[in-house]
């Protein structure tokens, strides 16, 4: 990572946890410039079409994305976990199908982990 140049992350929560939190611990030379895209996507296409030499987010954003190369994930130490929760507004046009959603996403069916998995990402430990 010293010599990466310019690294881009999304403007997010994830970027900034990766300006404001990580990179301080790095103690990288001043050579290595980090610059927050709108986007993850903005992220991405910067790294894609070279006005980056690494891009940082979550695997989420960054496994879906064609023409980039995921070249391994920071250590456990650095990781910002984001934890997603899910609820039915008091006047929800479609309740009984927002429950049915939240009983899958609750789930632990080989579905929904596999799904799960292809989008970068893992249950919470716990």
């Amino acid at each position: 990572m010293i010599d990466a140049g310019q690294v881009v992350a999304p403007s997010s929560t994830s970027g900034q946890y990766v300006r404001d939190k990580i990179f301080p611990k790095l103690n990288l030379p001043d050579t290595v410039v980090l610059t927050l895209a709108t986007r993850g996507t903005d992220s991405a296409e910067a790294l894609r079409v070279g006005k980056a030499n690494l891009s940082i987010g979550p695997t989420s954003e960054l496994i879906q994305e064609n023409g980039i190369e995921i070249v391994g994930l920071l250590p456990s130490s650095l990781q910002l976990v984001q934890t997603f929760t899910a609820a039915i507004v008091n006047d929800s046009q479609a309740p009984e199908a927002a429950k049915r959603l939240i009983d899958f996403l609750s789930s632990n069916t080989d579905n929904l982990l596999a799904a799960i998995k292809r989008a970068g990402m893992e249950r919470p430990c716990g």
